[in-house]
């Protein structure tokens, strides 16, 4: 799909100036089936222009959020300064936050496009039934996808379904939840009508566009965030339990993380990114992620470092099994002045005879080495092999606050100049959709389906049964629901972490993030100066982001959320 960007032209320009002005400047020059969409390349441009305008900043910004778990950020002493740790600190996330500002607004644009679409639901004589469509259809689910993160984030939110042409029109206050998710419904069930299956674009250029199956997978996903599980259990079973089914898990882990491996066999929903952004938005044209989560300069895996914002904790290392499937837990000892960061040292253990100590990283589940860069990680040189970079390394010292930072992403030379990177961040994947219908199968007490769909998942990166995890720890998991349900949990932290913030919004919506969070940040943990047992102020009133500050100046009808 990146091909497409690059043709937009003038005509998308024009629509993209109508949807850039909502909720800035209200748009007087909204287009009409009259002055626009007369053709099949109006509408194939009024799609494009729409998946335009959602990209960007919040988009790269999105994995971030992880580092408000315990598995990830940075301390108070360190420098951040976004989703600062709660290391018996407030959150850092104010409603001036740059990043919550921008979300709003991109995800409020997106709408706007789609609703511009939506008005036009009268085919013209020269636009093919299948162009027709397929635009229809991408706008319904643009305009889900949109309403959906910004519920996730924000929780009531002004909802509108038709072009704003006035003012007064855009002055609207915030819409029950429940309201805006029953849009949200209808709309990815309409979207799930007109869309093709991805299979219809693969090996075309509008590969990377909505389909079918990313209509069925975040249909299925709002009923698991609404706790209507019987509704999810129908939509995930008929998008993975039918014959040759749309998706699959690559064959290879690491690979989809790479330029090579983009829109590919797994991905079900890819934010693309393409050069031709900033003409049309003013944005940055490639990916910052890989620039914040980089390592800096000598590890020589980009042009010039980055500033590994987020740095895995031991305490995440520490949810990856041995080959043989038991646990390693690790217990801070002290740790040793470098630079630029401080190296940790801590004791480790397991119970697997085969585990060595002093090498903790090895005979690991793979996804370990993926995921996180620690000192004589065998990813780097198959980082190097990819790259061709072979001076590039890791070293504990390079990170401030964990000895760790970020694998997925980091692509070096492969992604471009000056840190940024052109590759597209993957908002859902087949493994979210098996683990979320896993999810879905245990609250429906089908715990034979929950087991298969888990081990489906493990099975990739060869990692013991979840029958064997049971006999090897001396638990029952497979049998017992809510042992499943907590092993099910840990297994979404192993294999989606450092993605699309799924740790951050898994343990807000399973309300265990206050607890979690609480329990981590303990007196001096590992190592980082005391504080006050009643200075950690996070509460559940902060599972919802700030409305932003410019929009509440500008919106008088709309009201803050609690805690902020």
């Amino acid at each position: 799909m990146k091909k497409i960007y690059l043709i937009i032209g003038i005509i998308t320009s024009i629509l993209l100036s109508s949807c850039e002005d909502f909720l800035t400047t209200y748009p007087q020059n909204q287009l009409t089936a009259g002055t626009f969409f007369k053709t099949d390349d109006d509408f194939a441009a009024a799609a494009n222009g729409m998946y335009s305008v959602m990209t960007g900043y919040p988009s790269e910004f999105f994995p971030m959020i992880d580092g408000i778990t315990p598995f990830a950020g940075e301390t108070a002493t360190s420098r951040c300064g976004v989703f600062n740790p709660y290391n018996g600190h407030l959150p850092m996330v104010s409603s001036s936050l740059d990043f919550t500002r921008q979300c709003w607004q991109n995800m409020y644009k997106g709408i706007a496009c789609a609703n511009n679409i939506l008005t036009n639901t009268e085919k013209p004589a020269n636009v093919s039934q299948q162009v027709f469509d397929r635009t229809l259809g991408e706008a319904y689910f643009i305009r889900g996808y949109a309403y959906f993160t910004l519920v996730t984030l924000f929780g009531d939110i002004p909802l509108f379904t038709e072009p704003q042409v006035s003012y007064d029109q855009v002055l609207k206050p915030r819409t029950p939840k429940s309201e805006v998710i029953t849009q949200i419904i209808a709309d990815f069930e309409k979207a799930k009508q007109l869309l093709p299956s991805v299979k219809e674009y693969r090996g075309t250029a509008n590969l990377g566009r909505a389909s079918k199956g990313a209509a069925q997978a975040f249909l299925g996903k709002v009923y698991v965030y609404e706790e209507r599980w019987t509704d999810a259990k129908k939509e995930f079973a008929a998008l993975v339990d039918m014959q040759d089914a749309d998706y699959d898990l690559t064959p290879h882990y690491y690979d989809q993380f790479w330029p090579d491996g983009e829109n590919g066999i797994e991905s079900i929903y890819e934010i693309q990114y393409d050069p031709s952004r900033p003409a049309a938005t003013g944005q940055y044209a490639m990916n910052r992620f890989m620039d914040f989560i980089n390592p800096p300069a000598e590890a020589n895996m980009n042009f010039k470092g980055g500033f590994g914002y987020l740095e895995p904790t031991e305490y995440y290392c520490d949810l990856f099994e041995t080959l043989n499937g038991y646990k390693v837990t690790s217990t801070y000892i002290n740790r040793t002045d470098a630079t630029p960061g401080p190296v940790f040292n801590y004791n480790y253990e397991s119970k697997d005879p085969q585990f060595n100590a002093t090498a903790p990283y090895e005979i690991r589940d793979p996804r370990l080495k993926y995921t996180v860069w620690y000192e004589d990680s065998p990813a780097v040189e198959e980082f190097i092999q990819k790259t061709g970079q072979d001076n590039a390394n890791f070293k504990s010292r390079y990170s401030k606050t964990s000895n760790h930072c970020v694998v997925k992403y980091i692509v070096g030379k492969l992604g471009g100049k000056s840190g940024y990177s052109p590759m597209n961040m993957i908002v859902m994947r087949y493994a979210d959709v098996l683990l979320l219908y896993a999810e879905t199968c245990i609250h429906e007490n089908d715990l034979p389906k929950a087991v298969s769909l888990i081990n489906r998942v493990r099975n990739r990166v060869n990692m013991p049964s979840v029958e064997q995890i049971g006999t090897i720890q001396g638990v029952d998991i497979a049998g017992n629901k809510e042992n499943l349900m907590k092993y099910l949990q840990r297994e979404r932290f192993r294999e989606l972490g450092f993605e699309w913030g799924h740790m951050m919004f898994d343990m807000a919506r399973w309300d265990i993030l206050v607890s979690e969070l609480k329990d981590y940040w303990t007196q001096g943990r590992d190592g980082w100066p005391t504080f006050s047992s009643t200075a950690l102020q996070f509460t559940k009133d902060c599972y919802l982001f700030p409305i932003p500050e410019q929009e509440m100046t500008s919106n008088p009808l709309l009201k803050q959320n609690p805690g902020y």
